[in-house]
């Protein structure tokens, strides 16, 4: 009998409420974990890009003619000022000369006149000539003073338009293409060579508007054409949405070594503000987050919107431990414990 009770108060023990409590309680949650800051990185970005040269001109003549001369060929390396075309100045320069020689006719006459003026005035202090003769004279070597006038003027307009018959490089480039021969009719405004400055150079890319806040705020900016790496420095942006594809233009400009004008590559950077990788991220009622420590428990820190197995900007804030293996299943508030082994 005596060992029926024992055996009893032994069978008892195992159904108490204390013995109970300690069988049923959770065990911690092995896991790795990382400091924040070795997880952060910065992505890389890229976009298409392309050099232009930022004077790049179709030289025109202002004024119509035959091309009698051109002067130089494609590939050849003018100073500003430089001769490109010699427009047919015949007709121009006959007319200078025919506005001269009827210059000389109205300075013979005028001279004529003033000679007759003065003496009307010697007449008219004698009493031997009247004021409306005196007034006569007056009136003819004023008129011959505006005739000669109007020639002078004549023949500056004619002067310029025969300048303008030698067509000049406005800015120092190379002929990059010559549409024009000898012979052929010139109007004004209709390019005869296209003339391109080769040194004063310039990078554009069309980016998004999440992209172009990250290059402005990006250092090591990069474009890369074949096997070749140039560096470059943001410019400017062209404050002007393009409606088709929702891009804006950047300008960027070389800082070291310079590729050819027209040469197509892609743009690259690191985005400026550090990231979390996609791997390292959970998913919780919908949201994205990463599970850190903090006493012995997992806490879940959402991170934002964000596209599917892409990396998000660290939020703020967040520091210590992020949990690694074993942060799959994870609840808010789960016990855990750092495994001795990170192996």
């Amino acid at each position: 009998m005596r060992y029926l009770y024992f055996f009893l108060v032994v069978i008892s023990s195992f159904f108490s409420p204390l013995h109970a409590e300690e069988s049923t309680e959770a065990l911690p949650v092995q896991v790795t974990v990382s400091p924040v800051d070795e997880l952060l990185f910065h992505p890389k970005g890229h976009a298409p890009a392309t050099v232009v040269a930022l004077r790049d001109a179709l030289v025109s003549a202002e004024i119509s003619g035959i091309a009698q001369t051109v002067l130089v060929e494609v590939g050849q390396q003018v100073e500003a000022g430089t001769p490109l075309v010699q427009l047919d100045g015949w007709d121009f320069d006959k007319q200078i000369q025919q506005v001269k020689a009827e210059r000389k006719v109205l300075l013979a006459r005028r001279t004529l006149a003033s000679r007759q003026l003065a003496r009307e005035q010697k007449l008219k202090k004698v009493g031997q000539s009247s004021a409306e003769r005196r007034d006569m004279r007056t009136t003819d070597v004023e008129t011959l003073t505006a005739e000669m006038e109007r020639l002078d003027a004549a023949r500056s307009a004619l002067k310029v338009r025969l300048k303008k018959c030698t067509i000049r490089a406005p800015f120092a480039g190379v002929i990059a293409e010559r549409v024009i021969n000898p012979g052929m009719w010139v109007s004004p405004g209709v390019g005869l060579v296209r003339l391109v400055n080769v040194l004063d150079l310039a990078l554009s890319a069309r980016l998004s508007a999440s992209q172009s806040k990250q290059v402005q705020g990006a250092t090591d900016l990069q474009f890369q054409a074949d096997d070749m790496r140039y560096p470059v420095a943001f410019e400017h942006i062209v404050p002007v949405m393009d409606s088709r594809t929702r891009t804006l233009e950047m300008r960027f400009a070389f800082t070291g070594q310079k590729p050819q004008p027209g040469t197509s590559g892609r743009l690259l950077w690191h985005d400026p503000q550090p990231h979390l990788p996609a791997w390292a991220l959970v998913y919780q009622d919908g949201q994205a987050g990463v599970m850190t420590i903090d006493e012995n428990t997992a806490k879940f820190n959402p991170v934002g919107d964000l596209q599917q197995g892409k990396p998000v900007p660290k939020p703020e804030g967040l520091s210590g431990m992020v949990i690694l293996d074993g942060r799959q299943g994870l609840k808010n508030g789960d016990v855990v414990q750092i495994a001795l082994d990170r192996e």
